[in-house]
């Protein structure tokens, strides 16, 4: 978590990754290598309460990078960030169990490394569990995509066809007036015929009447 803070968001996560544990491996192995060459004095104390001090400091650091990780777990709410944290937790109470070992293979130190062994396992099984969720959702996913495009089809197809229903009840309705539109013109013809007949009869008369007046 505090990698990324200060470095910003990762460019290449897998080459970065890939680097970051070789640079780590050659470290520990040179480090292994120096430590075996070296005369290094004894860092248990059976007669001191706390017998193995270096795994007491160990067990700060550890619980130091608890209280990091609870953070970036309340920040982020990530399934695999509360495995980390359930891993560490374990290490913390197995590095507190060996500080107080004072001799090979006395009940402390094998309690420390029964809750070492959980406490590796832990990250393992959170991971494969968290790939299997990983995995589950992303198949829901693109079921429930899916769906939505089949509905999305269907709702095309469904538009597509009320589209056409609707351009062929506008080809109706312009079919439609145009007969009433040739219609209203035949009659209106018919009756301006009407009128002109009427006004011809109208006169014929006038004038039959107009003759029978002079006779």
């Amino acid at each position: 978590p505090l990698v990324s803070k200060r470095l910003g968001e990762s460019v290449d996560p897998k080459r970065e990754a890939k680097w970051a544990s070789a640079i780590v491996v050659v470290v520990m192995v040179l480090a292994t290598s120096i430590a075996f060459q070296m005369h290094l004095p004894g860092l248990t104390y059976p007669d001191r309460l706390i017998s193995r001090p270096l795994d007491f400091v160990s067990a700060i650091i550890l619980a130091g990078a608890l209280v990091t990780f609870m953070r970036e777990y309340h920040r982020e709410r990530d399934a695999l960030i509360w495995w980390v944290l359930l891993a560490i937790t374990v290490n913390i109470v197995g590095q507190v169990f060996m500080s107080f070992s004072k001799s090979l293979c006395d009940p402390f130190f094998d309690i420390a490394h029964l809750y070492k062994v959980v406490g590796y396992m832990l990250p393992l099984l959170g991971f494969s569990l968290y790939q299997t969720t990983i995995a589950r959702e992303r198949q829901e996913a693109e079921h429930r995509l899916r769906e939505s495009r089949t509905r999305l089809r269907e709702v095309l197809a469904s538009e597509r066809q009320q589209r056409e229903e609707l351009e062929e009840l506008v080809r109706q309705t312009q079919e439609t007036v145009s007969s009433l539109s040739a219609a209203t013109t035949q009659i209106l013809a018919f009756a301006a015929q009407f009128a002109t007949s009427a006004t011809e009869v109208a006169t014929a008369v006038t004038e039959a009447t107009t003759t029978v007046e002079e006779v």
